[in-house]
């Protein structure tokens, strides 16, 4: 939008999107002469013009297609086995750790108390 002072004429191009209110005061850079701008009001949209058909033409369109679809086969079908889990190493290594920690508490326990 742009905007003229009414005492110099200098044009200033103002955004309307950025004005909070309905209406502003400003002062002109060149002059100081106070300027009161309204911010324009919305456009409303364009009134769509809609074709009205017959009540013939209505009743050929739905009778032409089913409302209904008919079901094939009505029995659900079974879900589909899970894949199988795949076994973690994790209890080995367990074990493994565990069976060191007992040979290596037997071995401690022999080398302390049973060594001459």
């Amino acid at each position: 939008m742009i905007i003229t002072c009414n005492s110099c004429g200098k044009k200033y191009k103002i955004d309307p999107a950025k004005m909070k209110k309905t209406s502003v005061t400003i002062k002109c850079k060149a002059c100081n002469n106070p300027m009161t701008i309204e911010k324009p009001k919305p456009e409303p949209p364009p009134e769509v013009e809609f074709d009205i058909l017959p009540d013939d033409a209505i009743t050929e369109v739905i009778e032409d297609r089913p409302i209904f679809q008919p079901v094939s086969d009505p029995t659900p079908q079974p879900k589909p086995a899970p894949p199988p889990k795949k076994k973690s190493g994790m209890r080995i290594f367990l074990l493994l750790v565990l069976l060191l920690v007992i040979l290596g508490g037997a071995g401690y326990y022999y080398w302390q108390f049973m060594m001459p």
